[in-house]
Protein backbone atom coordinates (compact mmCIF):
# COMPACT_ATOMS: atom_id res chain seq x y z
CA UNK A 1 0.00 0.00 0.00
CA UNK A 2 3.12 2.88 0.54
CA UNK A 3 6.47 2.58 -0.39
CA UNK A 4 9.51 1.62 1.51
CA UNK A 5 10.71 5.27 1.53
CA UNK A 6 9.15 8.20 3.06
CA UNK A 7 10.49 10.14 0.69
CA UNK A 8 8.59 8.43 -2.49
CA UNK A 9 4.98 9.64 -1.29
CA UNK A 10 5.86 13.50 -1.99
CA UNK A 11 5.09 12.69 -5.33
CA UNK A 12 2.27 10.58 -4.97
CA UNK A 13 -1.92 10.92 -5.57
CA UNK A 14 -3.95 12.50 -2.87
CA UNK A 15 -4.50 10.01 0.31
CA UNK A 16 -6.04 7.17 -0.19
CA UNK A 17 -9.90 6.87 0.59
CA UNK A 18 -10.35 6.51 4.40
CA UNK A 19 -13.35 6.64 6.90
CA UNK A 20 -13.07 8.77 9.47
CA UNK A 21 -13.45 12.25 11.08
CA UNK A 22 -10.48 13.58 8.96
CA UNK A 23 -11.16 12.67 5.79
CA UNK A 24 -13.25 15.94 5.13
CA UNK A 25 -11.13 18.56 5.80
CA UNK A 26 -8.18 16.57 4.71
CA UNK A 27 -9.89 16.10 0.87
CA UNK A 28 -9.82 19.57 0.10
CA UNK A 29 -6.06 20.48 0.79
CA UNK A 30 -3.23 20.53 -2.06
CA UNK A 31 -1.63 17.47 -2.60
CA UNK A 32 1.98 19.70 -1.19
CA UNK A 33 -0.01 20.51 1.90
CA UNK A 34 -1.45 16.59 3.46
CA UNK A 35 2.23 15.12 3.49
CA UNK A 36 1.88 15.27 7.45
CA UNK A 37 -0.67 13.10 7.02
CA UNK A 38 0.29 11.32 4.60
CA UNK A 39 3.68 10.23 6.67
CA UNK A 40 1.53 9.34 9.62
CA UNK A 41 -1.16 7.42 7.91
CA UNK A 42 1.81 5.25 6.28
CA UNK A 43 3.16 5.13 9.49
CA UNK A 44 -0.01 3.73 11.19
CA UNK A 45 -0.33 1.19 8.28
CA UNK A 46 3.64 -0.15 8.85
CA UNK A 47 2.59 -0.62 12.11
CA UNK A 48 3.29 -4.39 12.06
CA UNK A 49 6.41 -3.05 10.57
CA UNK A 50 8.78 -1.42 13.05
CA UNK A 51 11.19 0.22 11.13
CA UNK A 52 9.57 1.08 8.19
CA UNK A 53 6.57 2.90 10.64
CA UNK A 54 9.53 4.41 12.63
CA UNK A 55 10.69 6.16 9.63
CA UNK A 56 7.35 7.20 8.22
CA UNK A 57 6.86 8.29 11.95
CA UNK A 58 9.87 10.47 11.55
CA UNK A 59 8.82 11.62 8.29
CA UNK A 60 5.54 13.17 9.68
CA UNK A 61 6.99 14.96 12.23
CA UNK A 62 9.37 16.80 10.15
CA UNK A 63 6.62 17.78 7.84
CA UNK A 64 4.55 18.69 10.51
CA UNK A 65 8.13 21.25 12.23
CA UNK A 66 8.09 22.61 8.91
CA UNK A 67 4.32 23.50 8.41
CA UNK A 68 4.06 25.32 11.10
CA UNK A 69 6.91 28.09 10.88
CA UNK A 70 4.52 30.79 10.21
CA UNK A 71 0.36 31.09 10.39
CA UNK A 72 -1.52 28.02 8.73
CA UNK A 73 -4.98 27.70 7.28
CA UNK A 74 -7.82 26.21 9.06
CA UNK A 75 -7.65 23.40 6.51
CA UNK A 76 -3.89 23.30 6.74
CA UNK A 77 -4.56 22.78 10.91
CA UNK A 78 -7.31 20.19 9.98
CA UNK A 79 -4.29 18.29 8.27
CA UNK A 80 -1.54 18.42 11.44
CA UNK A 81 -4.17 17.77 14.10
CA UNK A 82 -5.07 14.85 11.90
CA UNK A 83 -1.84 13.88 11.85
CA UNK A 84 -0.81 13.98 15.52
CA UNK A 85 -4.11 11.76 16.37
CA UNK A 86 -3.09 9.20 13.75
CA UNK A 87 0.72 9.10 15.79
CA UNK A 88 -1.28 9.25 18.86
CA UNK A 89 -2.85 6.20 17.83
CA UNK A 90 -0.40 4.48 16.45
CA UNK A 91 1.58 4.93 19.70
CA UNK A 92 -1.00 3.71 22.08
CA UNK A 93 -1.10 0.39 19.58
CA UNK A 94 2.65 -0.07 19.58
CA UNK A 95 4.24 1.54 22.99
CA UNK A 96 1.64 2.68 25.68
CA UNK A 97 3.18 0.33 27.79
CA UNK A 98 6.62 1.86 27.34
CA UNK A 99 6.51 5.83 26.86
CA UNK A 100 3.89 8.84 27.25
CA UNK A 101 4.49 9.65 23.26
CA UNK A 102 1.22 8.85 22.94
CA UNK A 103 -0.22 11.80 25.44
CA UNK A 104 2.50 14.19 23.31
CA UNK A 105 1.08 13.29 20.26
CA UNK A 106 -2.65 14.16 21.75
CA UNK A 107 -1.77 17.18 23.37
CA UNK A 108 0.07 18.50 20.47
CA UNK A 109 -3.41 17.84 18.38
CA UNK A 110 -5.36 20.04 20.79
CA UNK A 111 -2.75 22.80 21.24
CA UNK A 112 -3.05 23.21 17.08
CA UNK A 113 -7.56 23.26 17.69
CA UNK A 114 -6.54 25.90 20.12
CA UNK A 115 -4.18 27.89 18.22
CA UNK A 116 -6.04 27.94 15.31
CA UNK A 117 -9.49 28.98 17.33
CA UNK A 118 -11.50 25.70 16.61
CA UNK A 119 -12.44 24.92 19.69
CA UNK A 120 -15.52 26.98 18.68
CA UNK A 121 -19.27 26.48 17.71
CA UNK A 122 -19.33 27.71 14.00
CA UNK A 123 -17.02 24.56 12.10
CA UNK A 124 -18.35 22.69 9.55
CA UNK A 125 -19.63 19.22 10.20
CA UNK A 126 -15.72 17.54 9.22
CA UNK A 127 -13.56 20.10 11.45
CA UNK A 128 -15.99 19.75 13.79
CA UNK A 129 -16.01 15.77 13.94
CA UNK A 130 -12.24 16.36 13.68
CA UNK A 131 -12.10 18.57 17.13
CA UNK A 132 -14.46 16.33 18.31
CA UNK A 133 -11.54 13.61 18.28
CA UNK A 134 -9.32 15.68 19.92
CA UNK A 135 -11.46 15.82 22.77
CA UNK A 136 -12.48 12.72 23.12
CA UNK A 137 -8.92 11.65 23.58
CA UNK A 138 -7.72 14.41 25.98
CA UNK A 139 -10.59 13.31 27.77
CA UNK A 140 -10.28 9.49 27.93
CA UNK A 141 -6.22 9.78 28.20
CA UNK A 142 -7.33 11.69 31.98
CA UNK A 143 -8.84 7.88 32.82
CA UNK A 144 -5.52 6.28 31.66
CA UNK A 145 -3.43 8.32 33.70
CA UNK A 146 -5.62 8.47 36.86
CA UNK A 147 -5.54 4.64 36.94
CA UNK A 148 -1.99 4.09 35.22
CA UNK A 149 0.07 6.81 36.54
CA UNK A 150 -1.97 8.15 39.84
CA UNK A 151 1.31 10.19 40.88
CA UNK A 152 1.14 12.49 37.68
CA UNK A 153 -0.97 16.00 37.83
CA UNK A 154 -4.09 15.97 35.71
CA UNK A 155 -3.98 19.54 35.11
CA UNK A 156 0.15 20.44 34.77
CA UNK A 157 -0.22 24.04 33.88
CA UNK A 158 3.26 24.96 32.35
CA UNK A 159 4.72 22.39 34.66
CA UNK A 160 6.92 19.64 31.99
CA UNK A 161 7.93 16.05 33.85
CA UNK A 162 7.89 12.82 31.95
CA UNK A 163 4.34 12.41 30.89
CA UNK A 164 3.68 16.15 30.25
CA UNK A 165 5.52 18.17 27.85
CA UNK A 166 4.72 21.77 28.17
CA UNK A 167 2.77 21.38 24.81
CA UNK A 168 0.19 19.68 27.50
CA UNK A 169 -0.50 22.80 29.68
CA UNK A 170 -2.80 24.65 27.58
CA UNK A 171 -5.60 21.86 28.55
CA UNK A 172 -8.33 20.67 26.72
CA UNK A 173 -10.76 22.59 23.85
CA UNK A 174 -13.24 24.93 25.14
CA UNK A 175 -16.34 26.02 24.30
CA UNK A 176 -17.60 23.37 22.68
CA UNK A 177 -21.27 22.20 22.74
CA UNK A 178 -23.64 19.34 22.87
CA UNK A 179 -24.92 17.24 25.14
CA UNK A 180 -21.59 14.68 23.94
CA UNK A 181 -18.94 17.52 24.46
CA UNK A 182 -20.69 18.50 27.93
CA UNK A 183 -20.61 14.68 29.00
CA UNK A 184 -17.21 14.79 28.08
CA UNK A 185 -16.34 18.51 29.97
CA UNK A 186 -18.17 16.70 33.42
CA UNK A 187 -16.23 13.93 32.55
CA UNK A 188 -12.95 15.08 32.69
CA UNK A 189 -13.61 17.19 35.69
CA UNK A 190 -14.84 13.97 37.61
CA UNK A 191 -11.06 12.30 36.64
CA UNK A 192 -9.59 15.37 38.26
CA UNK A 193 -11.47 15.37 40.96
CA UNK A 194 -11.94 11.89 42.18
CA UNK A 195 -9.43 11.02 45.14
CA UNK A 196 -8.84 8.26 47.48
CA UNK A 197 -10.09 8.11 51.07
CA UNK A 198 -6.29 8.32 52.18
CA UNK A 199 -5.94 12.25 50.74
CA UNK A 200 -6.14 14.91 53.30
CA UNK A 201 -8.96 16.38 50.91
CA UNK A 202 -11.19 13.52 51.09
CA UNK A 203 -12.75 14.72 54.68
CA UNK A 204 -13.20 18.28 53.49
CA UNK A 205 -16.43 20.07 52.97
CA UNK A 206 -15.24 21.38 49.77
CA UNK A 207 -14.35 18.36 48.22
CA UNK A 208 -17.57 16.93 49.09
CA UNK A 209 -19.31 19.45 48.20
CA UNK A 210 -17.76 19.32 44.49
CA UNK A 211 -18.40 15.59 44.09
CA UNK A 212 -22.30 16.54 45.28
CA UNK A 213 -22.74 19.08 42.69
CA UNK A 214 -20.82 16.80 39.77
CA UNK A 215 -23.56 14.30 40.53
CA UNK A 216 -26.42 16.65 39.81
CA UNK A 217 -25.14 18.46 36.89
CA UNK A 218 -24.70 14.49 35.18
CA UNK A 219 -28.63 13.68 36.95
CA UNK A 220 -30.06 17.23 35.32
CA UNK A 221 -27.78 16.33 32.02
CA UNK A 222 -30.41 13.45 31.36
CA UNK A 223 -33.28 15.21 29.66
CA UNK A 224 -31.11 17.90 27.57
CA UNK A 225 -28.78 15.27 26.35
CA UNK A 226 -31.94 13.04 25.09
CA UNK A 227 -33.21 16.70 23.24
CA UNK A 228 -29.78 17.36 21.86
CA UNK A 229 -29.11 14.38 20.26
CA UNK A 230 -32.75 13.57 18.51
CA UNK A 231 -32.35 15.12 15.45
CA UNK A 232 -29.02 12.89 15.12
CA UNK A 233 -31.20 9.92 15.41
CA UNK A 234 -32.24 10.40 11.75
CA UNK A 235 -28.86 9.31 10.37
CA UNK A 236 -27.42 7.50 13.49
CA UNK A 237 -30.26 5.69 15.21
CA UNK A 238 -27.45 4.54 18.10
CA UNK A 239 -25.99 7.93 18.57
CA UNK A 240 -28.53 8.94 21.16
CA UNK A 241 -27.96 5.47 22.68
CA UNK A 242 -24.32 5.92 23.07
CA UNK A 243 -24.47 9.53 24.55
CA UNK A 244 -26.77 7.98 27.47
CA UNK A 245 -24.48 5.15 27.68
CA UNK A 246 -21.53 7.77 28.71
CA UNK A 247 -23.69 10.07 30.61
CA UNK A 248 -24.92 6.75 32.84
CA UNK A 249 -20.91 5.24 33.25
CA UNK A 250 -19.85 8.51 34.22
CA UNK A 251 -22.10 9.05 36.77
CA UNK A 252 -21.78 5.66 37.47
CA UNK A 253 -17.87 5.76 38.28
CA UNK A 254 -18.83 9.03 39.67
CA UNK A 255 -20.42 7.38 42.79
CA UNK A 256 -18.25 4.39 42.68
CA UNK A 257 -14.79 6.52 42.95
CA UNK A 258 -16.56 8.76 45.82
CA UNK A 259 -15.50 6.12 48.32
CA UNK A 260 -18.66 6.41 50.17
CA UNK A 261 -19.32 10.35 49.99
CA UNK A 262 -21.96 9.73 47.35
CA UNK A 263 -24.72 6.81 47.95
CA UNK A 264 -25.32 3.29 46.43
CA UNK A 265 -28.74 3.89 46.68
CA UNK A 266 -31.65 2.71 43.82
CA UNK A 267 -31.01 5.26 41.49
CA UNK A 268 -27.67 4.05 41.61
CA UNK A 269 -28.91 0.42 40.85
CA UNK A 270 -31.75 1.41 38.12
CA UNK A 271 -28.99 3.80 36.17
CA UNK A 272 -27.44 0.22 35.99
CA UNK A 273 -29.65 -1.69 35.25
CA UNK A 274 -30.84 1.09 32.11
CA UNK A 275 -27.06 0.79 30.47
CA UNK A 276 -27.36 -2.89 30.49
CA UNK A 277 -30.42 -2.41 28.51
CA UNK A 278 -28.81 -0.28 26.04
CA UNK A 279 -25.72 -2.40 25.83
CA UNK A 280 -28.29 -5.33 24.64
CA UNK A 281 -29.94 -3.04 22.26
CA UNK A 282 -26.88 -1.31 20.85
CA UNK A 283 -25.34 -3.03 17.14
CA UNK A 284 -21.92 -2.86 18.57
CA UNK A 285 -19.78 -0.56 21.10
CA UNK A 286 -16.30 0.19 20.11
CA UNK A 287 -15.82 2.62 23.01
CA UNK A 288 -13.47 1.28 25.67
CA UNK A 289 -15.00 3.30 29.06
CA UNK A 290 -18.90 2.50 29.22
CA UNK A 291 -17.79 -1.44 28.44
CA UNK A 292 -15.07 -1.15 31.13
CA UNK A 293 -17.38 0.72 33.68
CA UNK A 294 -20.54 -1.61 33.38
CA UNK A 295 -18.00 -4.52 32.61
CA UNK A 296 -17.26 -3.61 36.12
CA UNK A 297 -20.51 -3.12 37.25
CA UNK A 298 -22.20 -6.83 35.85
CA UNK A 299 -23.00 -9.24 38.67
CA UNK A 300 -25.03 -11.76 37.43
CA UNK A 301 -24.33 -14.08 34.44
CA UNK A 302 -26.81 -12.51 32.77
CA UNK A 303 -25.11 -9.18 32.70
CA UNK A 304 -21.54 -10.59 32.16
CA UNK A 305 -23.32 -12.69 28.77
CA UNK A 306 -24.24 -9.02 27.81
CA UNK A 307 -20.95 -7.46 28.05
CA UNK A 308 -19.45 -10.66 26.13
CA UNK A 309 -22.61 -10.47 23.49
CA UNK A 310 -21.64 -6.87 22.71
CA UNK A 311 -18.29 -7.02 22.57
CA UNK A 312 -18.46 -10.29 20.35
CA UNK A 313 -20.84 -8.31 17.57
CA UNK A 314 -18.33 -5.38 17.78
CA UNK A 315 -15.09 -7.61 17.22
CA UNK A 316 -17.28 -9.49 14.29
CA UNK A 317 -17.40 -6.40 12.80
CA UNK A 318 -14.35 -5.10 11.04
CA UNK A 319 -14.96 -1.35 11.04
CA UNK A 320 -14.36 -1.03 14.58
CA UNK A 321 -11.70 -0.80 16.87
CA UNK A 322 -9.68 -3.81 18.49
CA UNK A 323 -11.25 -4.14 21.50
CA UNK A 324 -9.53 -7.02 23.19
CA UNK A 325 -7.48 -5.24 25.62
CA UNK A 326 -10.64 -4.16 26.65
CA UNK A 327 -12.29 -7.50 26.95
CA UNK A 328 -8.63 -8.81 28.97
CA UNK A 329 -9.34 -6.10 31.59
CA UNK A 330 -13.09 -6.35 32.43
CA UNK A 331 -12.23 -10.50 32.58
CA UNK A 332 -9.43 -9.91 34.93
CA UNK A 333 -12.17 -7.58 36.86
CA UNK A 334 -14.38 -10.22 37.12
CA UNK A 335 -12.24 -12.74 38.36
CA UNK A 336 -10.59 -10.11 40.67
CA UNK A 337 -14.36 -9.34 42.47
CA UNK A 338 -15.30 -13.04 42.48
CA UNK A 339 -12.29 -13.72 44.45
CA UNK A 340 -13.27 -11.24 46.92
CA UNK A 341 -16.75 -11.11 49.17
CA UNK A 342 -17.00 -7.38 49.79
CA UNK A 343 -17.52 -4.68 47.30
CA UNK A 344 -14.07 -3.05 46.09
CA UNK A 345 -14.01 0.15 44.36
CA UNK A 346 -13.41 1.15 40.91
CA UNK A 347 -9.90 3.20 41.84
CA UNK A 348 -8.75 0.12 43.71
CA UNK A 349 -9.71 -2.51 41.15
CA UNK A 350 -8.70 -0.43 38.09
CA UNK A 351 -5.39 0.30 39.91
CA UNK A 352 -4.58 -2.89 40.95
CA UNK A 353 -5.25 -4.58 37.34
CA UNK A 354 -1.22 -4.85 35.70
CA UNK A 355 -2.73 -5.29 32.51
CA UNK A 356 -5.18 -1.80 32.62
CA UNK A 357 -2.22 -0.02 32.18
Amino acid sequence: MYPSDPSSLEASRPPLLIKGPAVGPIARLNPADQSSFHHSLASFHRANQPQASALYKVAALQKLAESTQGRISVTDSACHIAAGMILSTLEIQQNSMKSSHWLWYACGAAKIVKTAGLDVDNLDHDTAALVGWVHYYNTLSRFSLRHWQPHVTLDPGDAADSFHPVVCGNGQPESLTGAPHEILYLLSEVFNAVTVPSDPRYETKAYRSHLKILDWRLRNLEKKALDNTASADATHPAFGLVVELYRLSTLIYLRRASAGILPLDQKFTTWVGQAFELLERLPACQWPFPLLIFGCEAESDKQRMIILDVMDRTTENMQYRNIATVKRVVETVWVQKDLFTEDMNYVQIDSAIPIAK
